[in-house]
């Protein structure tokens, strides 16, 4: 498979998931009119599968070829997402869409499996064009959605998401995936190095887990604080536009420098973490300014997502530049300790703002992640350098 039908199906599977979360939570929360618990619940089911489940993923990519893991998942994704347009109860819903999280598990670690198909040197620019189809991917879905929900209803996004799918599985029939070396190069850790808590990575580990965390509280936040400080509601849509432009920009200007990595990328990580932290800082500050806060939220926003582009791009970078097992490792624990990482954001997010305000609270996390940012830049520096 060249690299440009490979990302063809990786579009389609990922403005289908986009589609499918969007949806999904609207249809929860409107036409199925779920409590509280509920949409906890669901979000629960949306995550927690994939979490949990990491070795299952790993162990498939590393046991079966790329192409038979990516369709075989993709089937029983495809039947699963067609099954959400008839369903009426919450307890068919949670079940669904565990199942169907189990399905998506597989694409992260085939992904990694597959990357060993590209040429040596150029994992940061297929690193930064995955980022850059799922930046657009973010933008599609909601647009696509949105009308079509408003027009044929949520159960009709459900079965065109299902379609995409249909439609990525055929694209693969067609260009099958490549098998690539296990060898990746000069750039390879060894083998004896992926082992859970060595200091590579843990330093790894800590570094999206803790991240993930703090982007999740403020995604899932942020609405609530807008709304409590009487900020509009189109300075919300204005910085989301703002922050997807300004990522698919940051997106094309890496693409175009074709930086290589060689290691795991200490200070690339850290620099884009402490740029997290600042831009989350000055976005909490801004909710406190009131007119002015109008210009400086999509500024920062737009700040945080450039910081956010720069962390993917290198971690995933990373992980493609590893030898075949090392990349499927480093892929699963990825997208395990996100799933962990979204849970646990939204349990400090509804813990913290029940006793604190929004803008102290989310100043409060802002700082810590400063703080961490700079404790474990310290830290990997001297752990994997000795």
């Amino acid at each position: 498979m060249k690299n440009s039908s490979f990302l063809v199906v990786f579009a389609l599977l990922s403005v289908s998931s986009w589609l499918d979360l969007l949806t999904v939570l609207t249809f929860a929360g409107y036409e199925l009119a779920l409590s509280p618990s509920g949409m906890a619940a669901v979000t629960l089911a949306m995550h927690v599968p994939i979490a949990v489940l990491g070795k299952l993923f790993a162990g498939a990519a590393r046991k079966y070829s790329t192409q038979r893991v990516l369709i075989g998942s993709s089937v029983l994704r495809l039947c699963l997402t067609a099954t959400l347009a008839f369903v009426g109860t919450l307890p068919l819903l949670v079940m669904v869409l565990a199942l169907r999280a189990i399905c998506m598990g597989f694409m992260q670690p085939a992904i990694a499996a597959a990357s060993k198909s590209i040429s040596h040197g150029e994992s940061s620019r297929f690193a930064s064009s995955l980022n850059l189809v799922n930046t657009i991917s973010k933008i599609a879905a909601p647009a696509i959605g949105g009308v079509l929900a408003v027009g044929y209803g949520e159960r009709s996004v459900f079965l065109i998401s299902a379609v995409l799918i249909g439609i990525a599985m055929i694209v693969l029939s067609f260009h099958p995936v490549r098998a690539g070396s296990d060898d990746a190069g000069e750039t390879s850790l060894p083998t004896t190095d992926i082992a859970l808590f060595s200091p590579i990575s843990l330093a790894f580990c800590s570094a999206i887990f803790i991240l993930a965390t703090t982007a999740s509280l403020f995604t899932n936040m942020l609405p609530f604080a807008l709304n409590y400080y009487d900020i509009p509601k189109i300075t919300l849509s204005i910085s989301l536009t703002a922050s997807a432009s300004a990522g698919i920009l940051f997106n094309l200007f890496i693409m175009y420098l074709r930086p290589a990595t060689k290691g795991l990328p200490i200070r690339h990580i850290a620099l884009s973490w402490l740029g997290m932290g600042v831009a989350f800082c000055a976005i909490s500050y801004s909710l406190g300014l009131g007119t002015l806060s109008l210009f400086l939220i999509p500024l920062t926003f737009s700040c945080a997502s450039v910081a956010r582009v720069y962390f993917e791009v290198f971690t995933t970078s990373f992980i493609f530049s590893q030898d075949k097992s090392a990349s499927i490792f480093y892929a699963s624990q990825k997208q395990s300790l996100s799933a962990y990482a979204a849970v646990t954001g939204t349990l400090i997010g509804a813990v913290g703002l029940s006793s604190v305000e929004p803008m102290i609270f989310l100043l409060y996390i802002s700082f810590g992640t400063i703080t961490l940012g700079l404790i474990w830049f310290i830290m990997t520096n001297v752990g994997c350098r000795t």
